[in-house]
């Protein structure tokens, strides 16, 4: 039996008509990130619906660590600083199995003052006042290394609540971004501002796939069980199907190139002119990537998986090649 339709199908139009008569902010209210932006992209009214969710979101997650936050949120507007790590990560993929334990926030070098005395207006203590507490049990969470200057740990005792614990993380660079992308894992390679949401590794991370960068950290196996705990597969080198996209080890990355997510929660703002291709980096990967079809190393030498075959690539060629892709994708 035939059917015959009087005219052409459109496969969103019901779903359309459907979330016009629904209340979706009890919808939205149980979906991450990804199926958050999934639904933005049938309409420009779920799309605005989205975008007011996602800063109700914002404002009610953090409003109840740091006090006056709409006034902290214009404040963060005007300075250079980001909201990474485990809080970070999970605003964006709002797991029920844990929660973070504190906020990390990044600052350039010899920048922290201004955000620290906000902090301390909001009822935040020092754990300890010393300018650089690196020697502290606690930072041994932290990659201490060349791309963190001093780290300034504060508290604040709500009545009746647990302790809430914030971490100042001065980069050891102007652009704190430098730091962030030396993490020595991709879960973590996530980053807020007051009104951006950005991912480093977004098709790995909503996958909840992630990928080893440093292999020498002294707490690794510690860290890696830590996000096994939260649901990710932690793999050790980056040569699979799952990860010759954003992770190939041949592929030089920028932060703003087609592989980077970012999503503005309003109008475009001046520290926007952070997000660009200045700032560089690769996995740290001895062994090239072993997927045969990798689109990005598969063709560069049609020998190169056979035994004893060694493959001598140009770093600068795989610069030039990445950097023409550094112009920001966003999603707005």
């Amino acid at each position: 039996m035939e059917i015959q339709l009087n005219s052409p199908p459109h496969p969103f139009r019901l779903a359309q008509y459907q979330f016009e008569m629904l209340d979706t902010e009890s919808l939205f209210d149980s979906l991450p990130l990804r199926e958050l932006l999934i639904l933005s992209a049938l309409n420009r009214d779920l799309q605005h619906r989205v975008r007011i969710f996602l800063n109700n979101r914002f404002n009610q997650t953090f409003e109840s660590k740091i006090e006056d936050f709409v006034n902290f949120r214009q404040f963060w507007r005007s300075h250079k600083f980001y909201l990474s790590g485990s809080a970070a990560l999970h605003f964006i993929t709002q797991d029920e199995s844990w929660k973070p334990h504190d906020l990390d926030f990044y600052i350039g070098k010899n920048q922290a003052e201004p955000l620290i005395d906000q902090l301390l207006l909001r009822g935040f203590e020092y754990v300890n006042k010393a300018r650089d507490i690196k020697k502290s049990t606690h930072m041994r969470n932290y990659d201490l290394n060349r791309n963190i200057h001093a780290i300034h740990r504060l508290y604040r005792q709500p009545k009746n609540q647990e302790t809430i614990f914030i971490d100042v993380v001065e980069s050891a660079h102007d652009n704190p971004l430098e730091t962030i992308i030396n993490f020595y894992s991709t879960p973590v390679m996530n980053f807020l501002s007051a009104d951006i949401i950005g991912l480093l590794y977004p098709d790995l991370t909503f996958e909840h796939i992630g990928i080893v960068r440093r292999m020498h950290h002294p707490n690794l196996k510690a860290l890696i069980q830590k996000y096994n705990d939260r649901g990710f597969t932690m793999l050790l080198q980056a040569s699979t199907h799952l990860t010759s996209y954003s992770a190939c080890p041949t592929r030089m990355r920028c932060i703003g190139d087609k592989h980077t997510l970012i999503y503005r929660l309003d109008t475009p703002n001046t520290m926007t002119s952070t997000l660009n291709s200045s700032i560089v980096w690769k996995i740290p990967q001895q062994t090239p990537c072993q997927y045969i079809y990798c689109r990005y190393c598969c063709h560069t030498d049609p020998k190169r998986f056979q035994v004893g075959c060694t493959v001598t690539v140009n770093p600068m060629n795989e610069l030039n090649e990445s950097l023409t892709d550094c112009d920001v994708d966003e999603i707005t």
